[in-house]
């Protein structure tokens, strides 16, 4: 049976093609659990996560304490159904010696584990309702914002552009000024 909250993803993005970021977790039964995010598109007729990059991964104990982390390069599968019925994570950042985890869940196996220096610290056969997977729903600023003002006294007429860095405080103004001559009309 598939958990509630493994369908958390905003579907109003899937007619385009856009990546969007991704939360997921997995809890375990001693209290301990995976996080992470990933980038990607979901595939709007097979809900599969298509191009995942950006992955990332931490396990913690149930206390918050980090005890181990994953970076994108550490990652050597990431596939998954927003159904939850075909998953495959498994991450290394030892070349598969001893620092790894693992969540599988198939029809023919589903696993989920982590092990630290070739010991394994847990593992359980996987569970739908510890399963996560969500949109980040968190805004993101965009690196700039502009305006733009006109100063309409004919015949000085001014037009100002202002251009500024949301994530310092630079600030770019650009003043346009043409002058316009009165020239009477007639003889």
């Amino acid at each position: 049976m598939v958990s509630d909250r493994l369908l958390l993803v905003n579907k109003s993005n899937q007619g385009a093609a856009k990546i969007d970021t991704f939360d997921w977790v997995y809890g375990f039964q001693d209290g301990t659990r995976l996080m992470g995010k990933v980038c990607g598109y979901l595939d709007p007729d097979s809900n599969r996560l298509l191009d995942p990059e950006n992955c990332s991964a931490i396990y913690q104990n149930a206390q918050g304490q980090v005890l181990s982390r994953w970076q994108a390069g550490d990652f050597i599968a990431f596939e998954l159904t927003t159904t939850g019925e075909d998953l495959l994570i498994v991450a290394s950042n030892d070349n598969c010696i001893g620092n790894s985890f693992c969540l599988v869940s198939g029809i023919s196996r589903s696993c989920a584990q982590v092990s630290d220096e070739g010991k394994s610290l847990v593992r359980e056969v996987f569970q739908y309702p510890a399963w996560s997977f969500q949109g980040d729903n968190s805004t993101s600023k965009p690196a700039f914002s502009w305006n733009c003002s006109v100063s309409p006294f004919f015949p000085f007429v001014s037009l100002r552009f202002n251009l500024q860095s949301t994530s310092s405080k630079k600030f770019y103004r650009w003043t346009v000024s043409p002058y316009f001559p009165f020239c009477p009309l007639g003889v």
